[in-house]
């Protein structure tokens, strides 16, 4: 019970973040080539099919919880979005 309950949540946040983003495609493409990860034609990409990606694995995490292949691309998006603030919040403090 508890695990349904963890991961129909991590779904939900997925679902409301994509669809926050969807909202507003062009400064999610803004933000993404701000953090100056990738070369900008790819950040420019990504930003604006990123918030859809985003709002499918949030219906197949609900839909599907217990698939090990969902719960696997979920656990790297989350480590992913860990990485990239973790490297923009360390090089805001050197500046």
């Amino acid at each position: 019970m508890i695990t349904l309950v963890f991961t129909t949540g991590a779904g939900i946040l997925f679902l409301l973040s994509g669809l926050f983003k969807i909202f507003s495609l062009k400064e999610s493409a803004a933000t993404i080539k701000k953090l100056e990860i990738l070369p900008q034609v790819i950040s420019n990409s990504l930003g604006i099919v990123f918030p859809f990606f985003e709002v499918i694995l949030g219906i197949l995490i609900i839909l599907f919880s217990p698939n090990l292949i969902v719960n696997f691309v979920a656990a790297c998006i989350t480590v992913l979005f860990m990485v990239i603030n973790y490297k923009t919040i360390s090089e805001r403090k050197k500046s």
